[in-house]
C-alpha cells in the first residue's frame, strides 16, 4: 500500500487513496493532523545514569514513555521537568550540527514517523511499504544544498527505519499544485504559495488537465523558490517583541545601559541549536545571575533566571503561538504568562503582531516575486495553503502585492499531504 506523507515542521499529516481520492487519515485524537512534538520521558533506569549521561540521546534508546501530539505538549507543560520536549525536528535537519546532534534528530523523526504509520495502519488494516514524503525548497539551516542532501538523507533513513521501502520525495508546492489541480477543468498557470511551520516555499507551474496524468512535471513547473522563514518564526518575533519585555527585555540597569538583547533572543529562539545551547550555558547562567546584581529595584530579571532554571522557551514559544492563532479572529488577544509568575498575563493586538513581523511579511512577497520573475509570466492564479496562511495579516499582505489576481486559499494544513498522496498513487499504483 501507498501513502503520501506531509511530514512538517509544526504538524504532521498522513494520506492514502481512496475512492479515486487522497483522503488523510485520524492521527490525533480524531483529528487529520498531529502536532510535530514528541515527549520522551525518563525513566528510573535513565534517571540512576551519571548526570553528564542524562542526555536526550540517552532517553531515546531507554524505556521512558514516549507520547506524542497534543498529549506532548499537554505532558511537557505539566511536568517539564519529567522528560524532554521536542517540537519540530524538521526545523534542524538542514542545520550544521554535530554528529551526535545530527544521529539524535534521526532517532527523534524515526520515532515520530514511526508513530505514524502505526497510527495509520490501525485505520488500513494493510501494511503501508510506499511513501512520497514532502520536501520544502529549502530546509532550515545555513548549508545551502549541503543542508538540503543531509535532511533528505535523515528522513530517508528514519523512513527505511520507521518500514517504509519505497520512499519518493516532492516538492512541498508541486504537492500542492497537485491538489489544486485535482477540482481544474481548465489549465492555468498558478503561482503555489505555501507558507508553512519552519519554511515558505513558492512555484509557477502549469495545472489543469492536460497535465493532471503526467508522471514527469518538470516541463510545466517554470520556476520556485523558498526559505527558511515559516510560522515558528513568527512566533519568535512576536515573542521577543511582545513577550520578552515581560522578563527584562529593554529593561534599563543601574548603569544606565539596557539588558543585552541577545540573551533574550536565544531564550526564545528555539530552532536555534546554537541559541538554545548557549542560553542553556553555564556561562549564560552566570551572565543572568551578574545581570541581576546589576538590575534595579524593579526589575523583572527574576523571571528570566526562572526560564534557565525550569527551560521554559518551549512555554514561551507556546504562548506567542497561541496568541498568534487567536489574533487570526480577535484584533486582540490576552496571554497568560503565569508560569513566570502567579497571575501574569499581557495583551497582543494585531497591529503588535504585523510590526512584530513585517520583515518576515516582506519576504513572503519577495519569494513570490522572485518565481514570478524566473518564469516571465504572470499567473492566471494564486493559490495559497499553509497554516500560516490563515492570518488576516498574510491575506492582506498578499492581496496588497497582488491587487487584480485571482487568490485561491486551499486546504491550509491538508493540501500539501493530499497532493502527496496524489503523487504516490500516480507513480507507485
Amino acid at each position: 500500500m501507498y501513502a503520501g506523507l506531509d511530514f512538517g515542521t509544526s504538524n504532521s499529516a498522513l494520506g492514502i487513496w481512496e475512492d479515486n481520492q487522497p483522503k488523510l487519515l485520524s492521527l490525533d485524537n480524531g483529528s487529520r493532523f498531529i502536532s510535530s512534538t514528541v515527549y520522551i520521558g525518563k525513566s528510573q533506569q535513565f534517571m540512576q545514569l551519571r548526570p553528564q549521561d542524562q542526555t536526550l540521546a540517552h532517553a531515546i534508546n531507554g524505556d521512558g514513555e514516549k507520547i506524542f501530539g497534543k498529549d506532548a505538549i499537554s505532558k511537557f507543560l505539566e511536568s517539564p521537568e519529567d522528560g524532554f520536549f521536542v517540537k519540530s525536528p524538521k526545523s534542524f535537519l538542514g542545520a550544521r550540527l554535530k554528529p551526535q546532534q545530527l544521529h539524535t534528530y534521526e532517532k527523534i523523526v524515526h520515532l515520530m514517523m514511526s508513530n505514524i504509520k502505526r497510527l495509520a495502519e490501525s485505520q488500513t488494516h494493510t501494511p503501508i511499504d510506499s511513501v512520497v514524503i514532502g520536501k520544502p525548497v529549502k530546509f532550515h539551516g545555513t548549508q545551502g544544498e549541503v543542508g538540503n542532501q543531509q535532511a533528505i538523507k535523515v528522513l530517508t533513513s528514519a523512513a527505511l527505519d520507521a518500514g517504509f521501502k519505497r520512499i519518493e520525495f516532492q516538492f512541498e508546492p508541486i504537492a500542492a499544485a497537485l491538489d489544486y489541480e485535482r477540482s481544474l477543468n481548465e489549465n492555468l498557470t498558478a503561482l503555489i504559495v505555501d507558507i508553512g511551520g519552519g519554511t515558505t516555499d513558492c512555484s509557477m507551474i502549469k495545472v489543469g488537465p492536460a497535465y493532471r496524468e503526467l508522471t514527469d512535471r518538470n516541463e510545466s513547473i517554470l520556476g520556485y523558490s523558498g526559505d527558511r522563514i515559516g510560522g515558528l518564526d513568527l512566533d519568535i518575533k512576536l515573542a521577543f517583541r511582545q513577550l520578552a519585555p515581560l522578563f527584562g527585555k529593554d529593561e534599563l540597569l543601574k548603569t544606565g545601559l539596557p539588558t543585552p538583547a541577545n540573551i533574550f533572543w536565544n531564550a526564545v529562539c528555539i530552532n536555534n541549536v546554537d541559541a538554545q545551547t548557549t542560553f542553556y550555558s553555564a556561562v549564560n547562567g552566570r551572565e543572568i545571575h551578574k545581570l541581576l546584581r546589576d538590575a534595579r529595584p524593579d526589575s523583572v530579571l527574576d523571571r528570566l533566571l526562572h526560564i534557565y532554571e525550569t527551560m521554559l522557551s518551549y512555554h514561551i514559544s507556546q504562548s506567542a503561538e497561541a496568541a498568534k492563532i487567536a489574533l487570526s479572529s480577535d484584533e486582540v488577544t490576552s496571554v497568560d504568562m503565569s508560569y513566570l509568575e502567579a497571575g501574569l498575563r499581557t495583551n497582543i493586538d494585531r497591529e503588535q503582531l504585523q510590526t512584530a513581523i513585517s520583515n518576515e511579511l516582506n519576504k513572503f512577497i519577495g519569494l513570490m516575486k522572485e518565481v514570478e520573475q524566473q518564469a516571465q509570466v504572470a499567473p492566471d492564479v494564486i493559490y495559497v495553503t499553509g497554516g500560516t496562511a490563515r492570518s488576516p495579516i498574510v491575506d492582506a499582505y498578499i492581496r496588497a502585492a497582488y491587487p487584480e489576481a485571482r487568490i485561491v486559499f486551499g486546504d491550509l494544513f491538508g493540501s500539501v499531504a493530499s497532493g502527496l498522496t496524489t503523487w504516490a498513487h500516480r507513480i507507485f499504483s
